[in-house]
C-alpha cells in the first residue's frame, strides 16, 4: 500500500507541477509515438494494459493521458498546421476608411465693377453723357443717326469707345423715332434686319429682354450672337447702347456686367440731341 501510495503522490505532483510545453522534436517524436501506437500497435497496447498489475495500469494510463494532454498544449502553442490556416480577418487598419463628402469650393463672387474712375464724356450730337474706361480709345459720332442708318450699321453715326486692337468696344447712338411710328414698331423695324440675316437667335424679341433701368427711364437689355445691347424710349427717341464682341466672341456674364457698369453712368437730355443732317 506505501508503494501505491507513493506512486499516487508522485504522479499527482508531476500532473500539477509538470511541464506545460515541449521542444519541437520532443512533441513530434510523441506525435509519432501517439500514430503508431494508435495505427500499428493497438492489439499491444491493449494486450498489456490488461496483463498489467493495477498499479502499472494506473501509471500507464497516466502516462498516456498525460502524453496526450502535453502534445495537445504544444499543438495549440504552434498554431494551426499549414495548408488548414483559417482566413485572416481584416484589421480595422485594413479597412478603408469611408472619406466624409467633400465640400464643394464655392466659387468667388465676381468684384463689382466701378465705374466711379471712369473718365466722363458727353455726347453733344445723341443727348446724353456717360463714363467709359480710360485706357479705351474714343471716336464720337460725325452725323446723326436716322432709322435707316442704323439698321445699315452705317459707323460714323455711333460714338465709338474701343479698346485698342480687335476686342470689345461700347457703342452709344440715339435716333428720333419717326413720326406716326410707335415704339414697337420702330423695334420690329431696328431688328428685322439682323433677324433676316442671323436669325431671331442673335436678336430675341422684346418679350424675352430683361428690363434695365437708364438715368431713372424704363428700357430693355437683351443678348445677341455677339453683343448685349440696351433700348430706351425716352423723349420721343429711341436711346441704343451696345457692347459689341468680334465676330465668332459670344458674350458672357462679364461682357453684360460691363455694360450695365456702363449703363449705370448714362445721363440722357434728348433735348440736346442734335439732328442737324451733315453736309457733303
Amino acid at each position: 500500500m506505501s508503494t501505491n501510495r507513493d506512486f499516487d503522490r508522485i504522479a499527482s505532483g508531476w500532473l500539477a507541477e509538470g511541464p506545460t510545453e515541449l521542444a519541437d522534436r520532443v512533441l513530434d517524436a510523441a506525435l509519432d509515438e501517439v500514430h503508431l501506437t494508435n495505427q500499428r500497435r493497438r492489439p499491444t497496447v491493449l494486450w498489456r494494459i490488461d496483463t498489467m498489475s493495477t498499479p502499472m495500469r494506473l501509471a500507464a494510463g497516466i502516462a498516456v493521458i498525460a502524453m496526450l494532454g502535453v502534445a495537445s498544449i504544444a499543438l495549440l502553442n504552434r498554431g494551426p498546421a499549414i495548408g488548414n490556416s483559417p482566413t485572416p480577418t481584416p484589421s480595422a487598419s485594413a479597412t478603408p476608411r469611408e472619406s466624409a463628402p467633400s465640400t464643394p469650393t464655392p466659387r468667388p463672387s465676381p468684384t463689382p465693377i466701378d465705374p466711379t474712375s471712369w473718365t466722363r464724356f458727353t455726347s453733344a450730337r445723341h443727348g446724353y453723357s456717360a463714363r467709359y474706361p480710360g485706357d479705351w480709345g474714343l471716336t464720337p459720332a460725325t452725323a446723326p443717326a436716322t432709322l435707316a442708318d442704323l439698321t445699315a450699321a452705317v459707323a460714323a453715326v455711333y460714338d465709338h469707345f474701343k479698346t485698342s486692337g480687335p476686342a470689345d468696344e461700347i457703342l452709344g447712338v440715339s435716333s428720333r423715332v419717326p413720326s406716326g411710328m410707335s415704339e414697337a414698331d420702330w423695334i420690329a423695324a431696328y431688328r428685322q434686319p439682323v433677324v433676316d440675316a442671323f436669325g431671331a437667335n442673335c436678336f430675341p424679341p422684346p418679350d424675352q429682354w430683361k428690363p434695365v433701368t437708364v438715368d431713372g427711364h424704363a428700357g430693355g437689355l437683351y443678348v445677341g450672337c455677339n453683343y448685349v445691347e440696351s433700348t430706351t424710349f425716352v423723349g420721343g427717341r429711341a436711346y441704343v447702347f451696345t457692347l459689341a464682341r468680334p465676330l465668332g466672341f459670344p458674350p458672357t456674364a462679364s461682357t453684360e456686367d460691363l455694360l450695365r457698369a456702363f449703363l449705370s453712368t448714362v445721363t440722357i437730355d434728348p433735348a440736346s440731341a442734335d439732328d442737324t443732317p451733315v453736309t457733303p
